[in-house]
Parts: C-alpha cells; structure tokens; sequence
C-alpha cells in the first residue's frame, strides 16, 4: 500500500544508536543513548510502495532509561518474557545482555521475520517492558511503552 500520511500528523519513531545497529553490541552505554522521539510530519519528498522520504520536525526526545517513568504502566498477569511472544525455548542464545539492569530479547527466523523485546530494571527492582518489536519481511513493528507483569509483582510482595 502506498504511503498515506497527513502533514502535520504526529508520531512517534525510534531511534537506536549506530553503534548498536552496525555492530549488533550491546551495552548500558549504548541503552542510555537509543531513544523514541515524538515527530511530527511537515512533508514528503518522495514514496514508494515500502517506504518513504519525509520531512520532519523532532518535537520531543524520550530516551530507553526514561521510558517508565514518561509513560503510566500498563500492567499484564503475563510475565513480560511472554509478551515478547517468540518460542523461546526454541531459540539459540535468545538472551543477548543481561546487565545493568537491561535485558534484550530477540529471536529471527534466519532474518527473515522475527521479534524482540527490551526489559529495563528500574532501581526499586521492578522490570518494564519498553519496547517490543515485530519484522516480517517488508513490516517492520516497534511498540513502546511501560509494561509491567502483575505476576511479578506480586511474587515479589511476597515474604
């Protein structure tokens, strides 16, 4: 489907650092400097049936450490691993950082479509669900937010 956008339209796009893209590494560092930031659209230079060059302006900037506290939690009795909704079990080293309060998730069917997910554990100990991501070929999906596992908590209120 052709590209369809109103101008002046607001959304939200992510932005990772290069660093983590070109190279596929991991690191608090490079968490703190990926960010989702609010545009909104003021044109559009060319588009095509998958994609399209536009003009925007940049209206805000939310960095990943940031997102729990910018957006109220959403809160699941699903466990957040679950939420990233890929055969884990299946999966070969599916667990690529895991420090610093930060977990990646991310699984692919030889890269062709695949799904990931970014656990950010706050100081008080409470994980949140951040951003979770869908590929398939030519869609590409992120979601952001606060999510938080009722599940969780509630073991973690336990004596």
């Amino acid at each position: 489907m052709s590209f369809r956008q109103q101008l002046g339209s607001e959304f939200y796009m992510e932005y990772l650092d290069p660093e983590l893209c070109l190279s596929g590494n991991s690191s608090d560092e490079i968490y703190h400097s990926c960010a989702i930031v609010k545009c909104r659209l003021d044109g559009v230079i060319t588009a095509t049936a998958y994609q399209a060059w536009v003009e925007v302006t940049a209206l805000d900037v939310i960095c990943f450490p940031e997102l729990p506290e910018r957006f109220p939690p959403f809160e699941t009795d699903r466990t957040l691993e679950e939420l990233v909704d890929f055969p884990q079990e299946h999966c070969d080293n599916y667990i690529q950082y895991d420090d610093e309060g930060w977990k990646d998730l991310s699984w692919s069917a030889q890269g062709d479509v695949g799904a990931s997910g970014l656990i950010r554990t706050d100081s008080r100990g409470v994980r949140h669900l951040i951003t979770n991501g869908i590929f398939g070929f030519h869609d590409d999906f992120t979601f952001f937010g606060n999510i938080v596992s009722r599940q969780e908590q509630s073991k973690g209120e336990q004596p």
